[in-house]
């Protein structure tokens, strides 16, 4: 399959439990299987050459940003990026 599935809504049910890492699970398997302790991760999560796409905005200190946030907000140690505004050291 070369496109994304669109399930129009629709979901998939009766799933069987998987037997291989790349079978798809059901969130029940899911659920009980994920390394998870009051709703927080406790371990990494290995990506391979994968990436995690379609982050919203950050709301919280601990969440991932985007690059494009950080590339617009942030000073680069590459000087990339620029001050647009003075700089107050005022008390």
């Amino acid at each position: 399959m070369g496109v994304d599935l669109n399930m129009d809504g629709y979901q998939i049910s009766y799933l069987k439990e998987p037997e291989y890492d790349h079978n798809v699970a059901t969130k029940g398997y899911a659920d009980t299987k994920l390394p998870l302790n009051v709703g927080s991760m406790q371990r990494a999560i290995g990506l391979a050459e994968n990436r995690i796409s379609h982050l919203g905005e950050a709301l919280h200190e601990n969440d991932a940003v985007r690059r494009s946030s950080v590339n617009e907000f942030y000073l680069r140690r590459d000087r990339s990026n620029w001050m647009r505004n003075n700089l107050s050291l005022g008390a």
